[in-house]
């Protein structure tokens, strides 16, 4: 499986499991994530690990009841993948939200993300 290839099947993971319903693992992080990684998100950014990123996924996911991708386009360069995507949202109370997405990844030696690198707005 080549980088882009892990990208979608990341991105479909998500589709999948960052849902309220979903039986989420901390172990299940470990089939993507590196030991420790960097999360950068519209100005923010956060050192990441298993744990704390568990946590942080279990709060973004308690109210979503799907969640979409659809890639418009993929560049992968070696270790690094730019996705440009579009996320539809749908919470528990039926609020839907679309964004665009731009998502860099860059990925070890083991095809782990070790950067998570994304820009998003919400269309209005």
């Amino acid at each position: 499986m080549n980088n882009k290839q892990r990208a979608q099947a990341l991105i479909k993971w998500n589709d999948e499991n960052l849902l309220a319903s979903a039986n989420l693992k901390k172990e299940d992080l470990t089939l993507y994530f590196a030991d420790n990684f960097e999360v950068k998100a519209n100005g923010r950014y956060h050192q990441a690990n298993h744990d704390n990123y568990y946590e942080f996924l279990n709060q973004f996911r308690a109210n979503i009841k799907s969640l979409h991708h659809e890639f418009h386009e993929q560049i992968e360069n070696g270790s690094t993948v730019a996705n440009v995507m579009t996320t539809t949202l749908t919470q528990t109370d039926e609020t839907q939200k679309i964004f665009e997405v731009m998502l860099l990844l860059k990925f070890d030696e083991q095809s782990k993300v070790i950067l998570w690198y994304e820009i998003y707005t919400e269309r209005t």
